[in-house]
């Protein structure tokens, strides 16, 4: 193509994303026109479809960690600041919808919060979610990392945090680099610390979420370890030892009620996701 030829191949684009926000319009298209911001003078159709080959989704790419993306013939900082702007401006533009929200209307967006913020991480990541008595989400944020297989998180470090903004219950996300939502026996032994640790001292762990890019798996929901028996059993000694107040922040029922939304909240956004996915492909 020739400058005018570019030029004119952008104002088409530009046009037609205007017409209808990007409907109709390829995922390389799309990708294509965000380039051109980065890179004003070089066809960038061709870079938009190598960059889908190798990263297979327009999140694959805007998530791509930097070192991946300067392996690419003809990436440069420009794109990768680009990139990495989107990314950012997407998950704070979620934000809103999150906090101070109620947990089981938002999930949906604290999900897609910790797909772009960690589950394309190739270490594992840990984000807490933290709640208030009300199931309200007091504040998120990104907590420990590790390796590509093992991620140590402190119980006391989290409980402070919880604790400093007045939490008294917990959701915690980690990703799982290698892609599968299989909790393994870390996992496993994590959750049950947690949920037998916080109790004791008025914080309840809601939940263990695992996510991938793309899909996302509750422990207590789907799994649970053997600690609602301990939560049932601390909340009686309280009881008794202090009749007429509640000692713990949420009863059993209340948690296991919230506890199968989550799951069901969860299994909702994996079906929607995967129909988007194979409509994608079609």
């Amino acid at each position: 193509m020739t400058m005018t030829d570019h030029d004119g191949h952008r104002q088409r684009l530009r046009k037609r994303f205007l017409f209808a926000w990007g409907g109709g319009m390829e995922d390389y298209e799309k990708l294509e026109l965000l380039l051109t911001y980065a890179v004003p003078r070089r066809d960038m159709k061709p870079m938009a479809k190598v960059l889908l080959k190798r990263f297979h989704t327009i999140q694959g790419v805007v998530c791509a960690p930097p070192e991946d993306l300067e392996r690419i013939e003809g990436i440069g900082e420009s794109i990768i600041v680009l990139l990495r702007l989107v990314r950012t401006l997407s998950m704070e533009m979620l934000l809103p919808k999150i906090i101070h929200r109620p947990v089981l209307e938002s999930l949906p967006d604290i999900l897609s919060y910790a797909r772009l913020g960690i589950g394309v991480e190739k270490i594992e990541k840990f984000i807490m979610i933290v709640l208030n008595t009300r199931d309200q989400v007091l504040g998120l944020e990104e907590i420990a990392s590790g390796t590509l297989d093992r991620l140590t998180l402190y119980p006391r470090e989290l409980f402070r945090k919880v604790l400093n903004i007045g939490g008294a219950g917990v959701i915690l996300i980690h990703n799982h680099p290698g892609g599968s939502l299989e909790p393994s026996l870390e996992d496993i032994r994590l959750t049950e610390t947690i949920g037998r640790i916080g109790p004791e001292i008025g914080v309840m762990l809601m939940d263990h979420i695992i996510v991938t890019t793309s899909a996302a798996f509750s422990i207590l929901g789907k799994n649970p370890p053997p600690i609602q028996l301990e939560e049932e059993r601390l909340a009686s000694e309280k009881s008794e030892m202090h009749p007429g107040r509640g000692a713990l922040p949420f009863h059993a029922g209340h948690l296991q009620s919230l506890r199968s939304g989550l799951a069901g909240v969860i299994a909702k956004e994996n079906a929607r996701t995967a129909a988007a996915e194979n409509e994608r492909k079609e």
